[in-house]
Order: C-alpha cells, then sequence, then structure tokens
C-alpha cells in the first residue's frame, strides 16, 4: 500500500469508529429518558397531594431542589436532554397530579438538539402551548426565562454551544415575557440573576457554559423561595 492509501484507510477506520460512537451514545441518552419517564410514573405514586412541580431540561433535572429548597410540596419533574416536543409529550403524567403550581422551564435544546432551525418565536410559542396545556388543571403556571450562556467558559464552549447565542435567548425572552403578560401567567426573570457585565452567564455560575453548577443554584436560592412565598 502506498502511504497514501494507507492514510485514507485509516481515516475511514477512524471514521466508523466515531459513527459507532455517536451512535452508541444515541442510544443510551435515548435509554436514559425512557427510563426517566417510566420512573417519575412510579415517583408519582407517592408524590404529595397537589404538589409544586418543577418541569423543564437539564436546567431543572441538575437543580438540587429538595437540598435548596426544602419544602415537602415540591417534586422535581425535569429530564436532561428534552426540548419543548419532548416534554410536550409526558405532560400527562403532570396533570394527572393537579399540581398547586407548576415553574416551567424549557427551550433552551430546541436550539441545540434540533435538527430544524429554531427561531426565537418559534420555541417561546411552544413553551407557551405547554403552559396552555398544563393550566387545564393547575391556575398558578410561571413560566422561567431561558438562561444565558458563556461560550467562552471552556475551550470547547463555543463550539459545544454554536447553535445559539446569548441574542436568540433575549430575544426568546422578550417574546416569552409579552406572550406570558398576554395569557396570563407568570413570567419569571431568572436571567437577569445570572448574566455579567457582557451579557454572559456568569463564568463561577457554570460548569462548561450552559449547565450551572451549585454555586450558580445557590444564587437562585432567595428568589425561589420569594416565588414559593407568594404561591396560594
Amino acid at each position: 500500500m502506498t502511504a497514501l492509501e494507507i492514510v485514507m484507510v485509516s481515516l475511514s477506520a477512524t471514521l466508523v469508529c466515531l459513527i459507532a460512537v455517536i451512535f452508541i451514545i444515541g442510544r443510551v441518552i435515548t435509554k436514559y429518558l425512557t427510563h426517566k419517564v417510566v420512573d417519575y410514573s412510579v415517583l408519582n405514586e407517592f408524590a404529595p397531594e397537589n404538589p409544586i412541580v418543577f418541569l423543564g431540561d437539564s436546567l431543572t433535572d441538575l437543580f438540587p431542589v429538595h437540598e435548596f429548597l426544602p419544602d415537602e410540596r415540591i417534586i422535581n419533574r425535569g429530564i436532561s436532554n428534552e426540548t419543548t416536543f419532548d416534554v410536550g409529550k409526558r405532560l400527562d403524567d403532570i396533570i394527572v397530579l393537579k399540581p398547586r403550581a407548576v415553574f416551567l422551564l424549557v427551550g433552551i435544546n430546541d436550539y441545540l438538539r434540533l435538527k430544524k432551525k429554531s427561531e426565537p418565536r418559534t420555541v417561546a410559542e411552544r413553551v407557551i402551548t405547554i403552559a396552555d396545556k398544563l393550566s387545564s388543571v393547575c391556575s398558578d403556571v410561571r413560566v422561567i426565562s431561558l438562561y444565558p450562556i458563556n461560550p467562552k467558559k471552556t475551550k470547547i464552549s463555543a463550539f459545544y454551544l454554536r447553535k445559539t447565542t446569548n441574542e436568540k435567548i433575549n430575544s426568546t425572552n422578550a417574546i416569552l415575557r409579552k406572550l406570558c403578560i398576554e395569557k396570563g401567567y407568570k413570567y419569571i426573570d431568572i436571567h437577569s440573576y445570572l448574566i455579567d457585565e457582557n451579557g454572559y452567564l456568569k463564568a463561577d455560575y457554570t460548569i462548561e457554559g450552559l449547565h450551572l453548577n451549585l454555586k450558580g443554584y445557590a444564587a437562585l436560592t432567595p428568589y425561589y423561595k420569594e416565588q414559593l412565598n407568594s404561591i396560594e
């Protein structure tokens, strides 16, 4: 074999391995999400009556609500990696609980995961569609703003977050705020508590530019406590 042929064979083998790894990771994630939904169905049997539900994606899933907000009425129903479509598909498991209040945070993965390009208005409208369905059994639906991102946090953050920008997030939040006013939902501006002077997610609040670390969640705790105290 010539040197070029050896290089081509090596590249082909590497590409095949990469595709296999991506496929395996995809299967693992799908299996995890499926199990999580099933787990929540089981946990619903032990949920308090008319609970306060935190619903959303990984930003909710990773929020240790019971440590930061020790309230026996609260249950966490976040699932990592979910888009508005994913959350929308499992609303029956939330509706059956007849929650006293719902804190809804979802939308960022519509930018990061969906193959079809998402625009701020369509993302905001899909969030509101979820809120509309929840309002059939819950009179207190609170829509949380999308969190900012920090593409400069690590060397890979810019690549990891390449499909969205803080400008898109800001536009989405502006539309969400307007739609919440029109629909009568409470809009919770968490975004303002997380940004630095440049409009980025504060570097010391995040792991890799998207997800919050414990310091970030701790910073939000007083604000969430105020919200909980206002629930009738």
